[in-house]
């Protein structure tokens, strides 16, 4: 019934977010694909929705075509100059590398992905990178950099006071306490 594209793709996008929280991901990516070809030439909702599909296969430990997504999404988000987004893209990538077993390369793009957060005002997104650092950090044995990294992440979420990275980070830093 919309007519207008960019509400359109908005709406398969948000409706894709919706459907992949509640864990329905064949739906979600009917939505993400129906955002991408309603997207037409607007490259920041294109971006978008690269970035949703790369998350999107993540959860569902589609690492490969994940990465393949989040590619795009970099180069999109690179050549619109968007560094806040960037940071978010660079840290799902480090994620899914992390996921994979690569710390190396992950805990570079996490960093990456921590300093654009951070020059961009971007709260949540410095959260994320700490979260994932730390847990790299665990990883490898190094338990006072998690526990730095998991309380640094909390107090972000503490001042944004998002519930449920609250409970990520506790989380977090109770598996790092109790292992030390």
């Amino acid at each position: 019934l919309l007519i207008d594209v960019k509400e359109k793709t908005k709406i398969h996008l948000r409706r894709g977010e919706v459907l992949e929280l509640i864990g329905n991901y064949d739906d979600a990516e009917s939505d993400y694909r129906a955002a991408l070809d309603s997207a037409k030439d607007d490259m920041a909702l294109i971006a978008s929705v690269q970035y949703a599909l790369g998350k999107l296969n993540r959860n569902r430990g589609n690492y490969g075509p994940a990465l393949e997504w989040l590619v795009k999404a970099k180069e999109t988000y690179t050549a619109l100059g968007d560094n806040a987004r960037l940071a978010q893209v660079l840290i799902e990538t480090g994620t899914v590398l992390f996921c994979e077993g690569d710390l190396t390369q992950a805990g570079e793009l996490c960093n990456k992905g921590l300093i654009l957060a951070r020059e961009a005002g971007d709260s949540l997104g410095a959260a994320l990178a700490l979260r994932e650092l730390g847990g790299m950090a665990w990883q490898q044995g190094d338990r006072v950099a998690a526990r730095t990294l998991a309380e640094e992440s909390l107090n972000l979420r503490r001042a944004m006071g998002d519930k449920r990275g609250i409970a990520s980070s506790l989380l977090d830093l109770g598996s790092v306490v109790c292992e030390q």
